[in-house]
This record gives C-alpha cells, sequence and structure tokens, in this order.
C-alpha cells in the first residue's frame, strides 16, 4: 500500500469514527428514515439526484424507507463519469419495475459522488446517516478499495455491489459484504487469451495514468505466464496521448494483434488510423472498451474487435430491457447501462425477500442468489465474484454479437510469456 492511499484509508476511518461519535446508528437511523420523509415512488433522492436519468416516476408518494432504498455510490465527474451515468440510468430502469409494488423502491445516491476520500465521505452517510444497507457502485478501482474499507469496517451494516470495477485484488481480502458484478480482469484476461490461440505476437497498449488500465495489464501479464502464450510487446501510453507515435509503435512491433488496454477516448483514433494506415491486426479490448463512446466513435474501424464483454442476449427480459431503455432514453443501452440494471434488480430483490430485517440475511441473499439477467446468468462464487468464464463478443456493425462459448479459466488457461524489446519502448524481458 502506497504512503498516498494510507493517509486516505486512515481518512476514511476518521469519516467513519465521526459519524460513530455523532450517534448515527442503524436502528436511530432507520427509524428517521420511517418518520414521514416523502419521495415520489421510483425517484432518486439525494444530493446526486440531478444526474442524467428518466423522469421520475409518476404516483403516489411513498414514504422514505430504507429498508425498500437501494444506495448508489458513483462519481459524478472524472474519467468515469460517462460509465457511472450510464450505470444509474440502467438501475432507475430496475427502480422503476418495482416502484409499482406495494413495497414500492427508490433510490438514494451519495452526496457528491466523487472519488476517493471525498466519495468516502457520501458513501459513510448513505450507510450511517441513511440507514441504507444495500449499495451499488463504484465504477473505478481507487474509489472501490476506499468503498471495501468502509464495508468491512462497518462490518454488515450494509452490502456494496461493484456493476464496473474488475481490479482482481478487491476481492483477495474477502470482505464478507462485497461483491462484484462483472468478471474480473484475471478472468477477462483467460477469455482474451483464448480468443487469441494461434497468434505469435500481440502488442500491449496501456494507459500507465490509470489505475484501472494498469491492474488489467497486469492481471493479463500473469494470465498469460502459465504457458503458450505469444509474444507481448507492451506499449505505454502516456497523458495526453499521442496517436501518431502509439500507432507508429503498434506498426513497428509487427504484431498479429493489438490489446487496448486504454480509455475509450484513446483507442478510437488509433483504431482508425492503423486501418487507415493498412494495418490487418487483429484487435482486442477490456469490457471498458464495451461503450457506445468507443463503438460509435471507432465506427467501422472496430469490426471485427473482439471484447470481453456480454453479447447482445436474444432473451425476452434483455429484449425488454433494451425496448424501455430506448423509451426512457431515447438512445441504445450500453454495456454499462445493462450492468447497472442487472446490479440494481439483484440488490433490490435480495432487499424485497425480507433481507433488509437484518444485514446478515440480506448478505446471504445476495451471495445465494441466481439470476438470469441482460448481462447473462448471475452467480457469485466464495469470493464475492462473478461466477464463470468472462464472455466474449464481436463487433459487428457498431453491436455486439456472440462469439464461440469459452470455458477460459485464469488459473487454466495454458500460456508463456515473453516479452520483445524494443528501443524506446515500456518493455521488460524475461
Amino acid at each position: 500500500m502506497t504512503a498516498s492511499f494510507a493517509r486516505r484509508a486512515l481518512g476514511v476511518a476518521v469519516i467513519i469514527a465521526g459519524h460513530l461519535a455523532a450517534g448515527a446508528s442503524a436502528d436511530d437511523t432507520a427509524a428517521r428514515a420511517q418518520s414521514g420523509v416523502q419521495a415520489p415512488a421510483g425517484a432518486i433522492t439525494g444530493d446526486a439526484a440531478s444526474g442524467a436519468g428518466p423522469p421520475a416516476r409518476r404516483g403516489a408518494q411513498a414514504p422514505y424507507d430504507a429498508a425498500r432504498t437501494l444506495g448508489l455510490f458513483l462519481a459524478e465527474g472524472g474519467p468515469d463519469a460517462v460509465e457511472a451515468r450510464e450505470i444509474r440510468d440502467g438501475a432507475q430502469l430496475a427502480v422503476d419495475e418495482c416502484a409499482g409494488d406495494v413495497a414500492a423502491c427508490s433510490l438514494k445516491a451519495a452526496a457528491g459522488g466523487g472519488q476517493w476520500t471525498a466519495g468516502a465521505g457520501g458513501l459513510v452517510a448513505l450507510v450511517y446517516s441513511d440507514g441504507i444497507s444495500a449499495i451499488l457502485g463504484p465504477a473505478d478501482g481507487r474509489s472501490a478499495h476506499l468503498a471495501e474499507q468502509v464495508a468491512a469496517r462497518a462490518k454488515g451494516r450494509f452490502v456494496l455491489l461493484t456493476p464496473w470495477v474488475s481490479d482482481p485484488t478487491l476481492t483477495r481480502i474477502r470482505v464478507p459484504w462485497f461483491f462484484r458484478l462483472v468478471p474480473d480482469d484475471l478472468q477477462q484476461a483467460a477469455a482474451l487469451l483464448e480468443a487469441m490461440r494461434g497468434m505469435r505476437s500481440v502488442a500491449v497498449l496501456v494507459a500507465q495514468y490509470s489505475y484501472d488500465m494498469r491492474t488489467a495489464c497486469e492481471a493479463f501479464e500473469k494470465v498469460a505466464s502459465r504457458a503458450g502464450a505469444p509474444v507481448l510487446t507492451r506499449i505505454a501510453v502516456a497523458e495526453p496521448a499521442e496517436t501518431e507515435a502509439l500507432v507508429g509503435a503498434v506498426v513497428a512491433s509487427h504484431a498479429e494483434a493489438l490489446l487496448l488496454l486504454v480509455p475509450p477516448q484513446v483507442a478510437q483514433p488509433v483504431v482508425r488510423r492503423l486501418r487507415d494506415a493498412g494495418s490487418t491486426a487483429a484487435f482486442f479490448g477490456p469490457l471498458r472498451l464495451a461503450s457506445r463512446s468507443f463503438l460509435d466513435g471507432a465506427g467501422d474501424a472496430a469490426e471485427g474487435m473482439v471484447l470481453a464483454a456480454p453479447a447482445e442476449l436474444p432473451a425476452a427480459v434483455a429484449e425488454d430491457f433494451r425496448a424501455r431503455y430506448r423509451s426512457a432514453y431515447h438512445g441504445e443501452p450500453s454495456v454499462a447501462a445493462a450492468y447497472g440494471y442487472d446490479g440494481a434488480a439483484l440488490l433490490l430483490q435480495a432487499l424485497r425477500s425480507g433481507g433488509a430485517a437484518a444485514q446478515e440475511s440480506l448478505r446471504e441473499a445476495v451471495a445465494k442468489a441466481r439470476r438470469g439477467g441482460v448481462t447473462g446468468s448471475i452467480a457469485f462464487d466464495e469470493f464475492g465474484n462473478r461466477a464463470g468464464p468472462a464472455p466474449l463478443a464481436r463487433v459487428h456493425e457498431g453491436r455486439l454479437r456472440p462469439v464461440a462459448a469459452s470455458n477460459a479459466d485464469p488459473a487454466q488457461v495454458g500460456v508463456q510469456l515473453e516479452f520483445s524489446s524494443h528501443p524506446g519502448r515500456d518493455s521488460v524481458s524475461r
């Protein structure tokens, strides 16, 4: 743990201690929450309620009930703000589904919703001041580490489900109240390496300035080191990224494939320029590139690209989700929105099953959940990770189409990691 991270962790502890000292017990806050504070059924409440989303659901006024309210811990700014907004949009649709029931559901967003300790204060307030016991978020790895510390110190006051963070180290310490909805970086790496089978060389663009992309690269290298992988050439991306320099480095590597561990706004111009230059390299990417901003921006250049992401499912639940999303937002749903919907629906189901009456039973309800979602079948392993291999999808005409199912497992993928060295490039030899 770095010194700066340790200081932020200490800050989280101080924030929690302040709330405890103020006497914000779970029982007291639950009583306050149910004492008559009114909110429209299905509406987002809290200081972050002004984020993009459909109009508040019209209908009878219902008491603000902490036992039927889903908390949102999502950044309003920063590099993951677009995905956070899309996750919020998907979550709102899930709330709309249950808001017409006798036990109305609602969303309450963390105040500020920012990243690091500022955002952690909003998370602590949701738990200790508002009595929220089920929280969806965050969307970035560093915030997730701090949120996990809050969950560990809260010792069962709430369950946290991240719908977007894939850092595998999050579940290493096995906090019982922390769950992950997306495949982690190791699962994604195993699936992508299986798709690369038979290729002799792969260039890996990695955004060194991004914590989430660095951890994804480390996971890819770790899985690849286990036997039979292609030669990997790591190309570091600084901020701001220089497209022409990156394209030149990829071309010079003579790689058969390119793995883009960079944000969508960096990946778009790189794949366009490479195709314009006549490159025939196969393109691969992590879940984070399964975004409308990347797919729309890359256009035809992304055709045939393989992503560690769920394809558009033909199942009725997925078709219904897409139809309702188009009606509410006048556009196609992103993968982030789909994960937001699935995460919210799962937590709301756990709350409505009576799990909120005792936090331990809520945790068990989430841990034992078996659900067919718009992102596929949902179940968790003993560590709180999404069970099963990561899905793969191929880009076809701007849409995500299925790739043949893979049984790739991070512990079983046979690969031998070998780095090639190029002058002036961030490469390592082993």
